[in-house]
């Protein structure tokens, strides 16, 4: 993943919302435990035509929860650091995922807020730079301040080119 080089001035990170990291946390768990169970009764309980009847099914149940649980991963992991030159995007912890762009490449920044988010003070983020390069960062605590340092950054590096 990208980090912050020695010359640069490092602004703030931004992480997922605490309370969305607890959910898909709790979520994985829940999900997973049954699978375990279900294995090691497979494992050690069935007869061989049990283990030939629920081969598929937990082939498939395996496969749905390996999905389920790489986009947990990715949520809990995901952050945002702004520095004065760049804006980081960060996430995965197997299938890591790194967006670098600097503030005159930025387009555009979009906040999805949905009524939870607006109570819980978090949304999505969505980030598009020129060519149409876009990532989008979901449920990001206090996601307007996210774009407003962002947007201040912006109008900053854009006055630094004027001089």
């Amino acid at each position: 993943m990208n980090t912050v080089n020695s010359d640069e001035t490092f602004l703030n990170t931004f992480y997922t919302h605490i309370v969305c990291r607890l959910l898909f946390g709790i979520i994985a768990t829940m999900v997973t435990t049954p699978l375990i169970l279900s294995f090691l009764f497979m494992i050690f309980k069935a007869t061989h035509e049990d283990i030939y009847r629920m081969l598929i099914p937990v082939i498939i149940a395996t496969i749905l929860i390996i999905k389920l649980l790489n986009f947990c991963v990715k949520i809990i992991t995901q952050n945002i650091i702004v520095t004065r030159q760049h804006v980081l995007v960060n996430s995965g912890l197997i299938n890591k995922k790194s967006m670098e762009i600097t503030p005159k490449k930025i387009e555009s920044i979009t906040i999805k807020q949905g009524l939870l988010g607006q109570l819980f003070n978090f949304g999505n983020i969505e980030i598009k730079g020129l060519g149409g390069t876009l990532d989008i960062i979901n449920f990001m605590y206090s996601p307007f301040y996210i774009k407003e340092m962002i947007q201040k950054l912006i109008i900053q590096d854009s006055l630094n080119h004027v001089k």
